[in-house]
């Protein structure tokens, strides 16, 4: 039985890890990659049709096909966490078994309208985005 904080966290880690299905883990995009829009549709991971489960903007529709048994509650759900996990190895690279190393540097950038610079960091422990803006100069 873990005996601190750290250790427990660690064990509930692992078992969130275990509980993923190996061939789920997909290769992240590199760092420079800021549009990561695309991902699911090309990392390989979800077919056609999960694609396309995972797509539809109408939840009239999704119910319609769910009641008329063309797809099933199973199939819905199992496209919809493929979806989560991907996203999730995007967006927190660092929360899951990286097959690269985290983002390490921080580059600048002048905002054209305030002339403000900005470094743009990635944290696991911020809000999911792919980056998170921080304000150097006021």
């Amino acid at each position: 039985m873990p005996t601190s904080w750290q250790e427990l966290a660690a064990e509930k880690k692992a078992r969130q890890i275990a509980s993923i299905p190996k061939e789920w883990f997909i290769t992240p995009p590199a760092n420079s990659v800021l549009d990561v829009t695309d991902v699911p549709t090309t990392c390989g991971l979800l077919s056609v049709r999960e694609l396309e489960i995972t797509t539809i903007s109408d939840i009239t529709i999704l119910l319609h096909k769910l009641a008329t048994g063309e797809w099933s509650s199973v199939e819905v759900t199992t496209a919809f966490c493929k979806r989560a996990i991907v996203a999730q190895q995007v967006v927190c690279p660092s929360s899951l078994p990286a097959r690269r190393q985290p983002y390490q540097s921080s580059p600048t950038r002048t905002v054209p309208s305030t002339g403000r610079q900005i470094a743009l960091q990635r944290s696991s422990l911020t809000a999911p985005s792919r980056g998170l803006l921080v304000l150097m100069n006021s």
